[in-house]
């Protein structure tokens, strides 16, 4: 891997930013992830993200964090880094908030099968459209796409019964809880980033775990 990653080969040094990660050297994780995403790689691009946005292993830094994921989104329409993104602009985490953007990242990540985009997407949704009503919801979103709305609804009105987000108290614990995801390409898998670090219980992370989610071909 090294070698290859001398040759400039993109992948290994993203594989090679993974495999320090995992041994919590930080320090070389971030320089090959920095050497992979010179090259355009999506998946160090998003982790690079991550991290800044974070502030682990460099200086926390949101503006730096968002620059990386919209650099993943622009060059690989990478749905991990949507996520992240909406995720910034939805809970403000850069001091601003802007539901239409989020809302709109979250309608392409959550076409790409990226779970947690979906229950993000009913939360925006529910704050843009300022009703937990699907009807309400189908007139206003109606308005705004065409040709998705059918399967938007679809997947909002599911979430919506299904975590019974009409219950202020429900909302407000789904609010929290999604406050703490941070989605990272782990290897070939993506997770959310408090669960693959975890060095103050040394533990070590159960490939089989059911919120890993495979990226395909």
């Amino acid at each position: 891997l090294s070698e290859a990653a001398d040759l400039y080969n993109d992948n290994a040094q993203y594989y090679l930013g993974y495999i320090y990660f995992e041994q919590s050297q930080i320090d070389k994780a971030i320089h090959y992830f920095k050497e992979a995403s010179c090259f355009n790689n999506e998946l160090a691009k998003n982790n690079l993200g991550v991290l800044f946005k974070l502030g682990k292993g460099v200086k926390q830094n949101i503006g730096q964090s968002i620059e990386y994921f919209n650099e993943a989104i622009r060059q690989e329409n990478d749905p991990v880094a949507m996520f992240n993104l909406a995720h910034i602009y939805y809970f403000e985490e850069a001091g601003i908030i802007d539901i239409d953007k989020a809302f709109d990242l979250l309608i392409k990540s959550s076409q790409k099968q990226i779970s947690y985009s979906n229950i993000l997407l009913c939360l925006v949704a529910i704050k843009k459209f300022k009703s937990t009503d699907i009807k309400r919801i189908k007139k206003e979103l109606e308005k705004i796409v065409q040709q998705q709305c059918s399967l938007l609804l679809e997947k909002i009105d599911y979430f919506i019964k299904s975590y019974r987000l009409y219950s202020p108290l429900n909302l407000s614990k789904i609010n929290e809880q999604l406050s703490k995801i941070n989605l990272f390409y782990y290897g070939t898998k993506v997770k959310n980033y408090r669960d693959v670090i975890k060095k103050e219980n040394h533990i070590r992370i159960d490939i089989n775990s059911r919120f890993y989610e495979g990226l395909g071909n």
